[in-house]
């Protein structure tokens, strides 16, 4: 039992100090995901400017132009 101010303030900054860690653990899993999800779709938009760019100066009249095209467009 708790009987002192110094004592009940010790274990209140122990409790709140555990709820702060597991609460930074969260938030750090869910911003790691975020960064994944974001690098991953420049990486796709970055691709995908490199093969429309590639194929309009190779072949223009072929099908592979329109399906760059068609996926630039669809992202």
């Amino acid at each position: 039992m708790i009987t002192t101010y110094e004592d009940k303030t010790e274990y209140s900054h122990k409790v709140l100090e555990l709820h702060c860690m597991s609460g930074l653990k969260h938030f750090k899993k869910v911003i790691g995901s975020y960064v994944l999800f974001h690098l991953i779709f420049c990486f796709v938009f970055a691709l995908e400017i490199a093969f429309v760019c590639t194929l309009y100066a190779l072949q223009k009249n072929t099908s592979l132009f329109a399906l760059g095209i068609s996926l630039f467009v669809l992202t």
